[in-house]
């Protein structure tokens, strides 16, 4: 047995569309309501695919191929949770995906800051050694300074980075 539409209303709330409803040439209807949630997205082909969906399924039950009245919404449950677990397993993509590019960010930081101070370490070497052989030039003249400080003119031009390399005289 075959069955066609034979009409199709639209359910209205306050003046807005919010539902379908689809009357079948067997004296059976079909209908489709928005839930009250989602009243502002109402979509005529969903409500219309809905409707057919429903119809393809009461056909199944004539048939005695499924046997349980709530099988429509046991498989839009079924749908809706395999949907969410979708969104949850993108999400989580998502999630991993910018944790590992936060990680790889920290890393770069790491290693710049690394480079830095390994600079830093061998400036610190460079100025250390270049102290060493002033000391070990000016080896009697140095003997009297254990503390060199801002008055030392040596001092003075190897950590202000100037020119000023003007010795004094030793006699």
């Amino acid at each position: 047995m075959t069955s066609h539409v034979t009409d199709i209303r639209i359910v209205y709330d306050d003046g807005k569309p919010i539902g379908v409803i689809m009357d079948w040439s067997d004296g059976t209807k079909t209908k489709a309501i928005c839930e009250k949630s989602d009243r502002d997205n109402f979509n005529l082909d969903f409500g219309l695919t809905i409707c057919m969906t429903k119809k393809m399924i009461d056909f199944l039950k004539s048939l005695n191929l499924i046997d349980h009245d709530e099988t429509y919404m046991k498989a839009i449950d079924s749908y809706h949770r395999l949907f969410k677990k979708k969104e949850a397993s993108k999400n989580a993509e998502k999630e991993r995906i910018k944790a590992k590019n936060e990680a790889k960010q920290k890393a770069r930081q790491d290693e710049a800051r690394k480079k830095r101070e390994e600079r830093e370490r061998e400036i610190e070497i460079q100025k250390e050694a270049y102290l060493r052989a002033m000391k070990e030039y000016y080896g009697d003249w140095w003997k009297g300074v254990t503390n060199p400080g801002p008055t030392d003119w040596w001092y003075t031009a190897a950590t202000k980075g100037t020119n000023d390399f003007t010795f004094p005289d030793h006699g």
